[in-house]
């Protein structure tokens, strides 16, 4: 489903568009950038909802897990989904969100984009049904995220209890480690 949205469209990535998804993740997250979009497509064509126009905005993608494997043990995100993946499982866990720079040299402030693609995922997630959840590993001292708090909490994330894991990491680049699962139900 395509949704427009002022100058550019949200819409499930297309197969030509995973490279260019990796290199966007390459080009902002560095050394840390996830790996694994190619696996993640073949998984779920649906697993990766983009925002464009003539050009990539940026994206979200997740993959389906069961609930029992959220919290503590839970993989890096930084892993090969084929391993992890679940097609029935009712949690979405976002491996990733991102937004280009390219946004603001379009006169589209970043926020907004981040905020319109969030809120589409999380819209075509409830309509689906097939979710219950969404969930994201958020990393206590992540220094390359301004505020995480801030945009996990405005979309309904909150910390699950008893998912700290002081084991996760760190982050490349980063010194320490730990990080909590936070997450929203989704629908009723």
């Amino acid at each position: 489903m395509i949704q427009m949205a002022d100058n550019f469209e949200i819409r499930a990535a297309r197969p030509g568009e995973v490279p260019e998804i990796q290199s966007l993740e390459e080009a902002v997250w560095k050394k840390g950038a996830y790996r694994f979009y190619g696996e993640l497509y073949e998984l779920s064509r649906e697993g990766i909802l983009v925002a464009a126009n003539e050009k990539l905005l940026g994206y979200v993608a997740a993959e389906r897990i069961g609930r029992e494997a959220l919290g503590v043990g839970m993989p890096s995100w930084n892993h090969d989904p084929r391993g992890w993946h679940k097609p029935d499982g009712d949690v979405l866990y976002i491996v990733n969100h991102t937004i280009s720079r390219e946004a603001d040299s379009q006169g589209i402030e970043r926020a907004y984009l981040s905020d319109v693609l969030m809120e589409r995922f999380l819209a075509l997630a409830e309509k689906s049904g097939t979710a219950s959840m969404a969930a994201v590993i958020y990393w206590l001292r992540h220094t390359r995220v301004r505020n995480p708090r801030r945009l996990w909490g405005r979309h309904g994330f909150a910390p699950l209890p008893h998912t700290y894991d002081p084991d996760w990491g760190p982050y490349e680049g980063e010194e320490e480690t730990g990080a909590i699962v936070w997450a929203r139900e989704i629908g009723d």
